[in-house]
């Protein structure tokens, strides 16, 4: 004898869904399902949550490649920009010097040169050719940034001054 309120499950499943079915109404089928489902999807990663990790990732890594490979040539367009600062500035040194008192060769000395890799300096001044009374200054700087590099200035020099 059933007592009142209490699941008899031979009886009621089997009325109700027929013989071995564990649950008594359709309600609690549903509830059951639904709780499955919601199980089931919290368990684990999605697809589309990886793609858009792997998104994210990339796009990272694409930004830190950029700010590196930025730092690494504003690095070289500075040592590039000294040299050229102390290459001019012994150019215009030896343009202020008289046509006669122009040594033929020299060193490059400036504070600068310190700031750059092996940065060196040196000068020549050679007669022009196919023209007398004229001379060629060309100052030259080095340094090495990871391979050697060199930047050279070349001007002309003339007996009577740059416009006789």
């Amino acid at each position: 004898m059933p007592i009142a309120g209490h699941y008899d499950r031979d009886r009621d499943c089997g009325r109700i869904f027929g013989r071995g079915f564990d649950y008594p109404d359709l309600q609690h089928y549903a509830e059951h399902k639904l709780k499955i489902k919601k199980t089931n999807r919290e368990s684990g990663i999605s697809l589309i949550e990886v793609v858009i990790s792997m998104f994210i990732l990339v796009t990272l890594l694409a930004f830190y490649t950029s700010a590196l490979n930025t730092v690494a040539q504003s690095r070289k367009q500075r040592y590039e920009d000294l040299a050229y600062r102390v290459a001019n500035k012994q150019m215009e040194s030896l343009r202020a010097t008289t046509y006669v008192s122009l040594p033929p060769s020299g060193a490059v000395s400036d504070s600068m040169l310190n700031q750059i890799p092996s940065g060196a300096g040196s000068f020549t001044v050679a007669d022009y050719a196919g023209y007398t009374g004229i001379k060629e200054i060309t100052v030259t700087v080095t340094w090495t940034d990871g391979i050697a590099k060199q930047l050279q200035l070349k001007t002309l020099a003339g007996n009577g001054g740059i416009n006789p």
